[in-house]
């Protein structure tokens, strides 16, 4: 188990003889604050419009690569409900992005807000995407969705235009109501909690289901639906069982055997939120749970799964990531995260050895190590490989050392050692005298504000008499 780092040692098997390579993850630090001190409720950047849109105290704020942050001045959104955004264009090019927020859909030219007023445009959608140059937005509590299309008075495609006789649409293969609408690899995904419709358009239709294509596996959390790469990743439920998959094309593939009991003990589980990093050439699926108060997220190079959280020092745990939702702003080279705490807007990086001048608490509990025999054995040195990498070099860091020997509840006395800051940033930490056991964990905890590499652990061994 491992909680604020990552790297590719930590699915090793019970019995190696090392811990090997593990780093404390990236930080974050302060890009903008609209000042509402309320949780954020959702982020967009727009690449044609080169800013990023936000949403804190049922306002929507704009940041541009300049460092100004405004209000667009408009019609308000609800105070409290997560919001998505979808981006598309009109007809003369220029950018405009929808929002969904479970009240009546509202748009942006990115100066302004404005309400949509057509009749029959759903008044209460959760989910809305670009698709096939239209719009899509669901109507929440139905199975029901409808779409934008040619305005008769202009005989063009309208934006704004929900009135097609075409709608709406309905989903029929299950049950269930819509939850979620995504544009996925030119198919429309629409999604419910018990499977997941695949449609097209026809040109004529003007979107139809696409026979024999229905996944069996629908998003028990809608907001947690996120592409990577070339996947879909996705928090379901199959026959009773919480799981996460990620989405080969249309092929489901739980990825979430190793936390499959943690994760089954979360009691509130459907307004959780999925998003992407990627900083340090490393890629991950971060999955929070805002009731649960835990952040689970999935290293996808490695793949393995970590908590990631806020150490309370008071409580003696670790609190829910802070970091929400995120944007990818291309021209700027940044990912951001949006913070659940005030709204605040961070960027996240490698560099940064803080979330926002609050300590990182790497944690990293090993599998258990019996070295081929469960006799007697005495553990005489125990030689941990430590880089500093650059950053905050300031002075000695800590790292801490405990065990636990053959699977009883008591740990050891904590053991600390300092990480010198040399020249070449690298150290090797022995511990000595470590005492006779069968089996042995090792727990590490780094709390100093410093990036680490852990490497291999040597650890001599001297297996005893019966």
């Amino acid at each position: 188990m491992a909680t604020n780092v990552y790297g590719n040692g930590l699915n090793s098997t019970a019995g190696a003889n090392t811990i090997v390579h593990f780093y404390d993850r990236a930080g974050i630090k302060e890009l903008c604050n609209p000042g509402t001190n309320t949780p954020g409720q959702g982020c967009h950047y727009s690449e044609k419009l080169d800013a990023l849109f936000f949403v804190s105290d049922g306002k929507l704020w704009k940041y541009t690569s300049a460092g100004i942050t405004v209000t667009l001045v408009g019609t308000g959104i609800h105070a409290t409900n997560t919001v998505i955004f979808a981006e598309g264009q009109n007809l003369d090019s220029s950018a405009i992005i929808y929002i969904a927020d479970g009240t009546k859909l509202k748009y942006t030219n990115g100066t302004t807000l404005t309400e949509v007023t057509d009749v029959t445009a759903p008044t209460d959608a959760t989910s809305v995407a670009w698709f096939s140059n239209r719009f899509i937005a669901n109507s929440d509590g139905s199975n029901f969705f409808y779409a934008t299309g040619i305005n008769p008075g202009t005989l063009l495609f309208d934006n704004t235009y929900w009135s097609g006789a075409f709608n709406p649409f309905a989903a029929e293969v299950k049950g269930d109501d819509i939850t979620a609408i995504h544009s996925f690899s030119g198919e429309l995904w629409v999604s419910g909690e018990e499977g997941i419709e695949i449609w097209q358009d026809d040109g004529v239709t003007p979107l139809i289901t696409l026979q024999s294509s229905f996944i069996e596996t629908g998003a028990i959390a809608p907001k947690s639906i996120t592409r990577i790469d070339l996947s879909v990743y996705a928090l379901v439920k199959l026959q009773g069982e919480l799981m996460v998959c990620r989405y080969d094309g249309r092929t489901p593939v739980p990825i979430s055997q190793s936390i499959s009991r943690p994760l089954n003990e979360l009691v509130e589980v459907r307004d959780a939120i999925g998003f992407h990093i990627f900083t340090g050439g490393a890629s991950f699926f971060v999955l929070t749970f805002p009731t649960e108060r835990v952040t689970w997220v999935w290293d996808i190079k490695n793949e393995y799964w970590a908590k990631w959280g806020v150490w309370d020092s008071n409580a003696g745990d670790y609190n829910i990531y802070e970091g929400q939702y995120s944007a990818y702003a291309s021209k700027w080279g940044k990912y951001l995260v949006q913070s659940n705490v005030d709204g605040k807007i961070y960027e996240v990086s490698r560099e940064f050895l803080s979330d926002a001048n609050n300590l990182i608490r790497g944690f990293y509990l090993s599998p258990s190590f019996d070295h081929g025999t469960l006799k007697r054995k005495r553990c005489k040195e125990f030689r941990l490989y430590v880089k500093r990498l650059p950053g905050n070099n300031t002075g000695d860091k800590n790292i801490s050392l405990k065990w636990n020997s053959d699977g009883r509840s008591e740990w050891s006395n904590e053991l600390t050692s300092s990480v010198a800051n040399t020249d070449q940033y690298n150290s090797f930490l022995d511990f000595k005298r470590m005492g006779i056991y069968k089996s042995r964990r090792y727990a590490l905890t780094m709390a100093d504000y410093a990036n680490y590499l852990i490497g291999d652990a040597e650890m001599e061994v001297e297996v005893l008499r019966d």
